[in-house]
């Protein structure tokens, strides 16, 4: 951070002096214009002065010589008087430096009055008409001081060092919030999650603060949830593991074929259980990645009814009576492997969880742009709580059986194709109501395609 405090500080101070030379310059530029204006308004003001005290003299050469240098006192300039037709010098001031010729034109300004600049100073001509003839006055002007006076230059590199001792404090209180801001990264990198930023003022750092405090969030919220899910998972793997290790022992100390292959029967059936519950964690994490399987047109008629014949046996099993009303046409956009995992796991749950002897439902219908499924079943014990809770992973009643990812692999799938499940108790009777987006003939997809 203080390589960016001392950028902010140079940045600032090179500006200064760039903004300064500016100044400088065009400051320079108007000192040369106001002296240039100056001494072409001496020109045409003063001539007929310079003229009236020259003609004055008379032909006299000490009298001329005494005129010249008075007028050249005045003005502090340097004055050399000249015939016109000769050439020859008629007076100058008394001054010990060469009256150096000029080799540049000279432009008119008034009649008679010709003036220029030099590098020195301003040059100057002026025709007079005197009792000896007419002469020729030259004049050279030097610049009284530069342009600028040495007392703004003091002024400006004053001004620009208060300026840069004031960027000082200027530069760290522009940093001090970026400092703050690495600091809490820093922190929440090292594993603080629980850290979020310091929130102060309303410009761009804060909208930066609450970005990275939604990321913190958001990260912090997915840690708990893998914790969470690797404790349930550890927790759910525990039984079935303990009960397989059981059926094994069991199986090398039985003392018949008979009892033997019952034990491998209850470990092969344990086994089961156990891939289908690695199968829809997979399955769950893949959906939380947002990792899609491809899309096809699903007929959930045919789907459920294939679903249901598979879990008859477990119906029976219970002596459920399992009643169905599965509309035709019923097509969604989905991944036929996700939606039968799902409905299996919801006749599953009916099967596991009806009471004995009851009857259980299952019911399609088409409603527009809608599919609609129910489930309904008599619960064989009293539940209560949240049905909300039952779709959160790992979530089981006391007693009850299962991994608790039925319902929860149920609501991901489920909207993982756009729609909705939600659940519903009423005294004994238990419903889960799902709906889907109905693909509509016209775009239905090939699943060849």
């Amino acid at each position: 951070m203080s390589r960016l405090y001392l950028k902010i500080f140079a940045l600032f101070c090179g500006t200064l002096l760039v903004v300064e030379a500016a100044l400088f310059t065009a400051a320079h530029l108007l000192a040369r214009e106001d002296e240039s204006g100056r001494i072409e308004r001496l020109a045409r003001g003063q001539a007929g002065l310079m003229r009236e005290l020259l003609s004055a003299a008379g032909p006299d050469p000490a009298a001329l010589q005494h005129a010249v240098e008075v007028v050249g006192l005045a003005y502090d300039a340097r004055l050399r008087l000249v015939n016109r037709e000769s050439g020859l010098e008629l007076a100058r001031t008394r001054d010990n430096e060469t009256f150096e010729e000029l080799h540049r034109p000279l432009r008119e300004v008034h009649p008679g009055v010709w003036i220029a600049r030099t590098p020195g100073g301003f040059a100057g001509r002026i025709n007079i008409d005197l009792e000896s003839g007419p002469a020729r006055l030259e004049i050279r002007i030097p610049e009284r001081h530069g342009p600028i006076g040495g007392g703004f230059l003091l002024f400006a590199v004053g001004l620009g060092l208060a300026f840069a001792l004031l960027m000082l404090p200027i530069s760290r209180m522009l940093t001090n919030p970026l400092r703050r801001l690495r600091e809490s990264a820093l922190r929440i990198a090292a594993g603080e999650l629980s850290h979020r930023v310091p929130l102060s003022g309303g410009d761009e750092v804060r909208e930066l603060s609450e970005a990275m405090n939604e990321m913190a969030e958001r990260v912090e919220a997915m840690v708990r949830e893998l914790r969470e899910m690797a404790a349930n998972l550890s927790h759910a793997l525990r039984t079935p593991l303990a009960r397989l290790q059981l059926a094994f022992g069991l199986a090398e100390e039985a003392r018949s074929d008979r009892e033997r292959r019952l034990q491998l029967d209850r470990a092969r059936s344990e086994i089961r259980e156990m891939d289908e519950l690695i199968g829809r964690i997979l399955l769950l994490a893949r959906i939380d990645a947002q990792q899609l399987t491809r899309q096809e047109a699903i007929e959930l008629g045919p789907l459920l009814a294939s679903i249901i014949e598979s879990n008859r046996p477990l119906f029976a099993e219970q002596q459920i009576v399992l009643e169905c009303a599965l509309k035709e046409d019923a097509v969604v956009a989905g991944s036929g492997a996700e939606l039968r995992l799902a409905f299996g796991a919801i006749l599953e749950n009916q099967a596991r969880y009806a009471a004995p002897g009851s009857r259980a439902r299952v019911r399609l219908d088409v409603k527009g742009d809608l599919i609609r499924l129910d489930f309904l079943n008599h619960c064989r014990e009293h539940r209560s709580g949240d049905p909300e809770q039952w779709f959160e992973p790992f979530f089981r009643s006391p007693d009850s059986p299962g991994s608790g990812l039925g319902l929860a692999l149920v609501r991901r799938v489920i909207e993982n194709h756009g729609g909705t499940a939600a659940a519903k108790l009423e005294a004994d009777l238990f419903e889960l109501r799902v709906f889907l987006p109905a693909l509509r003939p016209q775009v239905r997809m090939n699943p060849e395609d």
